[in-house]
């Protein structure tokens, strides 16, 4: 095959071919850089869509936040109230209880007349004022209180006896220390 074009032709032919095909290129290059464009909408999109939504989760997330601290002050609050509540009524005293064991340990024909308790008679030295029919219902008293576990350093102070004071004439006066570990049974 001999070639009889001129060389200008064939560059002409040359060129036309190489124009088509950097013209198919840039048609495939255009091509792919629109299909690219899409894809990177279509992410940016996704990627919005999903920024909304984790937001709107967050601040879902943050009003049951604040309604849990709310509850949770509730709770710390009640447990704070609770502790003051224990201690106050690990130092109760139930006077009712303690006046029920004194009035256990006295002896038939005596009667207390006076007896002052507070939360600091536990412990302290306390006088105790009964009234008995004789001398003999002060000494069982006095043995009554020395043999109980409610008393220690029971001493009789002094006993009177008043001439027409009724059924019970005796004044007794005990002075005595009631165990603190009383007031805690």
């Amino acid at each position: 095959m001999i070639n009889l074009l001129p060389p200008h032709e064939k560059r002409q032919i040359n060129a036309g071919r190489v124009n088509t095909l950097l013209w198919r290129y840039s048609l495939l290059s255009l091509l792919l850089f629109g299909l690219l464009l899409v894809v990177i909408a279509g992410l940016y999109l996704m990627l919005t869509n999903n920024k909304l939504a984790a937001q709107a989760q967050i601040d879902d997330n943050q009003q049951k936040l604040a309604e849990h601290r709310e509850i949770q002050a509730n709770v710390n609050q009640f447990r704070d109230n609770l502790t003051t509540a224990k201690t106050i009524l690990d130092k109760e005293i139930h006077y009712s209880k303690v006046i029920t064991r004194i009035a256990r340990l006295l002896p038939a024909g005596v009667v207390l007349s006076n007896l002052q308790l507070d939360a600091n008679s536990f412990g302290k030295p306390i006088s105790i004022t009964a009234q008995g029919k004789s001398h003999e219902d002060a000494l069982k008293l006095k043995t009554s209180f020395e043999n109980s576990d409610v008393f220690t350093g029971v001493h009789l102070e002094s006993v009177s006896t008043k001439a027409g004071a009724g059924a019970y004439p005796a004044e007794i006066i005990i002075n005595a220390t009631i165990k603190p570990e009383v007031a805690k049974q």
